[in-house]
């Protein structure tokens, strides 16, 4: 499994607080007080590795024809992909899968992604005029009542769109969430799950265009709370993405 998180994991008793010391200072330590959602640049993004002294990791999403029904995937040991046709779409790709599980990555980027194509077709490579990979990247972070920055996820939104078929249709293909950088303070534990909606038709019957919600579903856990929230990227195949939390 290809996992490419380059995770940070916080221990307190090493760099600063120990567990003794967070026990006197009172339970302000496990509780949140704030927590924001932004997005950032690629060069903000580089900020946050520099201050840890690592480079992000350069592994560009992986373009590959997928699998036709009921064949192998196209990578040696990878599993075959679910297909399904909901109406003139057929979709490729698990619908939900997990990135971050009690703060260590489990994202496999040969097979996490998600690709909506005209359901008389199997693969992008039937397709034509794809753009390069669209990316937007966002940072997550979580502050304790001390003022104490407790969780840093960072993660980009990345997929391909305006695929079409002898020029009709707007498609998507390779469409996920995948994160890039993950800090998790002692006694915190954070978890991220990807979720893609079934796709819909925002265009017409002769020239579809299609369209998906790709929801990132978080936790964060403490031994005195679970706080649960969520984000959409709402993406089309003619390139637009929305973002709302």
């Amino acid at each position: 499994m290809i996992k490419y998180v380059i995770v940070g994991l916080l221990l307190l008793q090493a760099g600063g607080l120990n567990a003794e010391e967070v026990n006197q200072k009172g339970d302000g330590y496990f509780e949140i007080k704030n927590f924001s959602v932004i997005e950032i640049s690629q060069e903000e993004q580089a900020l946050h590795y520099n201050n840890l002294g690592q480079e992000p990791p350069i592994i560009p999403l992986p373009n590959l024809p997928l699998p036709t029904p009921g064949q192998p995937g196209t990578i040696p040991g990878a599993p075959k992909s679910p297909i399904a046709v909901i109406d003139e779409f057929i979709t490729i790709g698990e619908r939900i899968w997990k990135i971050i599980e009690a703060n260590k990555p489990v994202v496999d980027i040969r097979t996490n992604h998600y690709s909506i194509l005209p359901n008389n077709v199997s693969t992008p490579s039937d397709l034509s005029s794809w753009s390069k990979p669209e990316v937007k990247t966002y940072m997550i972070t979580y502050e304790n009542m001390f003022g104490m920055e407790v969780v840093k996820f960072v993660f980009r939104v990345m997929y391909s769109h305006s695929g079409n078929l002898n020029g009709k249709g707007s498609y998507i293909a390779n469409a996920g969430i995948f994160p890039t950088h993950l800090e998790v303070a002692w006694g915190y534990k954070f978890t991220a799950v990807n979720e893609a909606s079934l796709p819909t038709n925002i265009g017409s019957l002769d020239d579809p265009i299609a369209n998906i919600e790709m929801s990132l579903n978080w936790s964060v856990e403490t031994v005195v709370k679970s706080e649960h929230r969520k984000a959409i990227a709402v993406l089309d195949g003619t390139g637009t993405m929305d973002f709302y939390q």
